[in-house]
């Protein structure tokens, strides 16, 4: 694989920028009349729209990991990102005295843009992939898991075998076939250590999941302690400060929010009743910030009562206790809009874990012992987990994302968060059930060594 391909494609920004010049120099050039617009090329209106295209694009994860996106993401991060950037400025035309030009230029920019941006996507997209699709040996003893882990990544990762074990022999044998080698959780530290040890001998980079308590390392300081190098490990935790940034901008999100969805929430009030016997709202207790209950919100996506025979359950795929319109509402997250008031009376943040109720919450504080650090900070009505994952991701993995956020918060990070929360609202399968059948493809046509 050629390593310039991996992860940062931080030179597309150059080419974008480039690209965003060339459709506004085009259109303003086609029209020809400067009587129409004033030009842009003559005040800061130029500038500011690039430098407002950067941060969305940026945002947006428009130029990293590549390697874990298929054509139709690409195509579709382009197309949301200069979508957005549209509304920006469209807003600021109207607004605000910051751009010269006006709405049509604005539309016939943004569209011959938006085609020139995809096509470059597409014919970077088919290049490189044919240079850096990466061969992958899974080491394990849960084969199904692993695969599970990389199937998202089919498109640019190919498994090429798997073993139980790792030795010389199988790196003698597949070594140059192989282009890295991944490694399951069920292994000792011992083990891993060893296995670390002999990829590096061969050369070979090694993907590792990492355990939850390996989380608490991310960012960690080195010190030296007389003839000692140690690391400083702190707490997960957010800052004084960083909390009242963050709840600052909760009150304002949140009240902004709720004005600019009161049609839909009014709405929906009306329409979930008509269709389905019941209320539209219904309230359910979560644990919060330090492990205390509060009551949620949620529009009413199941059916009246549904879990009174069966006690608390996870949705599954195509659970028959979802309405029609729950359906809908839980595919794009519009049954999440009541938590705002949560947000509102503090009891939750617009970032964070996803509150869970008390009776998994005991199931998950046994099943994994750093599960208690996620309630170090108030939960979210989305995270890290939810525009990452999807509601078939394993409790622990949506874990490590949880743990992840809050050991790396940053202001930034939650308006990131927010932004490609939007672009997950449109993403259908992230917001199914778990599924309760095992839906891994078939592993037989791979070579396996037992």
């Amino acid at each position: 694989m050629n390593q310039s391909f991996k992860g940062n494609f931080a030179p597309f920004i150059f080419i974008d920028m480039g690209l965003l010049f060339s459709g506004f120099w085009i259109i303003y050039n086609f029209f020809e009349a400067s009587s129409i617009v004033d030009s842009p090329f003559h005040t800061a209106s130029l500038p500011l729209a690039l430098g407002i295209a950067y941060m969305i694009f940026t945002f947006s994860d428009s130029y990293r990991n590549w390697e874990r996106k298929s054509v139709k993401d690409l195509m579709y991060s382009v197309v949301f990102s200069m979508t957005i950037l549209g509304l920006f400025i469209s807003l600021g035309i109207v607004f605000t005295s910051w751009f010269t030009f006006g709405i049509s230029y604005l539309m016939f920019s943004i569209s011959l843009q938006t085609l020139l941006l995809l096509l470059v996507r597409l014919i970077a997209w088919s290049l490189i992939r044919k240079r850096a699709i990466k061969r992958i040996w899974l080491i394990g003893n849960d084969d199904s898991k692993m695969h599970h882990f990389l199937e998202q990544n089919e498109g640019w990762y190919r498994i090429y075998g798997s073993s139980h074990s790792m030795d010389e022999n199988i790196l003698t044998k597949y070594g140059e076939e192989t282009d890295a080698l991944l490694i399951d959780s069920s292994f000792s530290a011992k083990e891993k250590v060893e296995m670390v040890q002999l990829a590096t001998k061969y050369g070979k980079e090694i993907l590792v999941i990492p355990e939850l308590y390996e989380l608490g390392i991310q960012g960690a300081e080195t010190y030296q302690m007389e003839d000692t190098i140690v690391y400083s490990i702190q707490p997960f935790h957010i800052h004084p400060v960083q909390q009242l940034l963050k709840r600052g901008m909760d009150v304002i999100g949140s009240m902004g929010l709720i004005l600019l969805t009161s049609p839909l929430l009014i709405l929906l009030l009306w329409l979930i009743p008509l269709t389905s016997p019941g209320p539209a709202l219904y309230k359910q207790q979560r644990l919060g910030m330090k492990g205390k209950p509060f009551w949620i919100y949620k529009f009413r996506s199941m059916v009246a009562d549904a879990e009174n025979k069966t006690g608390p359950v996870l949705a599954t795929v195509r659970d028959p206790r979802i309405t029609p319109i729950g359906s809908f509402i839980r595919a794009t997250r519009i049954d999440e809009l009541p938590q705002l008031f949560n947000v509102l009376k503090g009891e939750m943040s617009l970032i964070g874990p996803r509150p869970e109720r008390e009776y998994f919450v005991k199931q998950f504080n046994k099943q994994f012992p750093d599960y208690h650090h996620r309630l170090e900070v108030k939960p979210g009505i989305t995270g890290l987990a939810q525009v990452h994952a999807k509601y078939t991701t394993s409790a622990e993995d949506k874990l490590r994302f949880d743990l992840a956020y809050v050991k790396n918060y940053s202001f930034l990070s939650d308006w990131k968060i927010l932004i490609l929360t939007l672009k997950v609202v449109f993403h259908r399968e992230q917001a199914q059930g778990v599924d309760m059948k095992d839906s891994m493809k078939s592993v037989g046509e791979k070579r396996a060594i037992h």
